[in-house]
């Protein structure tokens, strides 16, 4: 395991488009003037603003702006602005020997997850599921996602109990305690490592995943690809985020479950325990979860339990 240096008040974070553009000039000012007003310096890349198609510009270019931040020793953590499409395009490019040369916070979620399982599974690096800089720190009503990224990175009050935004909608699907090292993201991209050399290990860890705008039918599916992968086989313990507008697919006029109903299908034949609605994902307000660290899921506490802390 590789850990890059905790965070900082006056370090500098390096913000890059990684996947697709940002939404507008007005929202990255306002993330960096929030991110200042936290105490930290911002570097924004020269090409942040830059389109192409649904792209934040040309994979190579994106890439070296990617690398820049990375050989800059006065960049303590990198930022993607956003997530959207188009991280995994540049994922054979990778120098995982610079990354791992260059150890630093690099943080995100969506489809920054394939960065960060890339990442972690080549060099060892612990790597960041957490907020986006247009996408979160562009909203002033985040007072959770700024506090738990200040725990996590800066302030390190570890043990981190991570519970649900609405404690209402935190749901069992299956009791028990379990101990192990976190790996996951979004769920459409982690079944996007299987066959890759990028693909992700789930022996003996505690998998999280969470996602939006995916019916019930489409989760079935990739769940089954991941128990057909053997993925569930030896896994800890499996914890949920928020499942935002995964909702039944009209398109089938025979009907369709909900989404908890294919959880509890595709779990019956394992022993694992299983807590969803935990505060992270595409939800408004979400935690900061470490790739590589070791956690706990306790199901009688409705929580999930950050044990190690994941910088130096």
């Amino acid at each position: 395991m590789v850990k890059p240096k905790k965070l900082e008040k006056g370090d500098t974070i390096g913000i890059v488009s990684l996947a697709s553009p940002p939404f507008g000039i007005s929202d990255i000012m306002f993330a960096k003037k929030q991110l200042e007003n936290m105490g930290f310096n911002v570097i924004l890349s020269e090409y942040i603003s830059e389109q192409y198609k649904y792209l934040a510009g040309e994979d190579d270019k994106r890439l070296q702006e990617f690398y820049r931040f990375l050989e800059d020793k006065s960049i303590k953590a990198i930022m993607s602005t956003r997530g959207g499409y188009g991280t995994g395009r540049f994922l054979r490019k990778l120098d995982f020997e610079k990354i791992k040369d260059n150890p630093k916070i690099i943080i995100g979620y969506s489809d920054i997850t394939s960065l960060l399982l890339a990442i972690y599974k080549k060099t060892g690096l612990v790597t960041f599921y957490g907020p986006m800089f247009t996408s979160e720190f562009a909203s002033s009503d985040i007072s959770y996602t700024k506090d738990r990224f200040i725990d996590t990175l800066v302030n390190l009050k570890y043990p981190i109990e991570i519970s649900g935004c609405n404690s209402d909608k935190v749901y069992i699907f299956r009791d028990g305690y379990a101990e192990g090292e976190l790996v996951g993201g979004c769920l459409s991209l982690i079944v996007s490592t299987l066959g890759t050399p990028y693909e992700i290990d789930t022996d003996g860890k505690i998998l999280f995943f969470e996602d939006v705008g995916e019916a019930p039918y489409r989760i079935d599916a990739m769940l089954t690809h991941l128990i057909n992968a053997g993925k569930f086989d030896k896994l800890a313990g499996l914890v949920i985020g928020e499942m935002i507008d995964c909702t039944p697919n009209r398109g089938f006029p025979m009907g369709s479950f909900h989404w908890e109903e294919v959880i509890l299908d595709r779990i019956k034949d394992f022993s694992f325990p299983v807590i969803s609605g935990i505060c992270f994902g595409h939800g408004k307000q979400k935690a900061t979860i470490p790739i590589g660290t070791k956690a706990r899921i306790d199901t009688e506490l409705k929580k999930l339990i950050l044990l190690e802390v994941p910088v130096l």
